[in-house]
Parts: structure tokens; C-alpha cells; sequence
């Protein structure tokens, strides 16, 4: 079994701050020389998460703002947005 290692460092300015690291993640594959398998995003930090979502330009961070157009279409979805 074939395996390889990158360490990104990200300094965020801010509390809070949402960073597509898509571009490094694919470098990195590339580099790695794996054609198949698995590819595993982790952050090492307590207090840091990755969010996993589709590169829609259309929506501009879901998880930070619910604007209309950050919103699924799908009023009944879990992940649609509810006014309070």
C-alpha cells in the first residue's frame, strides 16, 4: 500500500475565517503519484474543523452567512436555511 503525507499551514487573520484549500490539496495529490484510493483532509488543531463542500461559486460561505443564495433550493432539507 502506497501512502504520502502533506502538511498545509494556514494563518487566518481573523476569530474565523473559511480558506479553499482545494488548489493544495490537488497539488498534493499530484505530487503524490496516487492514482486511486483515499484522501483524507484533517485538521490538526482543537479548535479548527474542515467543512467539506461542493466549489459552487454561487454560494459564498454557507456556514458563515445564510443569505438567499447560500440556501439549498429544497425548503423541507435539513441544511435549508429556516428564518427565526
Amino acid at each position: 500500500m502506497k501512502s504520502y503525507r502533506k502538511e498545509l499551514w494556514l494563518n487566518i487573520p481573523g476569530r474565523r475565517g473559511f480558506v479553499n484549500i482545494t488548489p493544495q490539496v490537488e497539488a498534493a495529490l499530484r505530487e503524490s503519484g496516487i492514482k486511486e484510493g483515499l484522501c483524507l483532509v484533517n485538521a490538526m488543531h482543537i479548535t479548527a474543523s474542515v467543512f467539506i463542500n461542493d466549489d459552487n461559486s454561487e454560494r459564498n460561505h454557507p456556514r458563515d452567512r445564510r443569505s438567499p443564495a447560500a440556501c439549498t433550493r429544497r425548503p423541507n432539507h435539513p441544511q435549508s436555511c429556516r428564518r427565526v
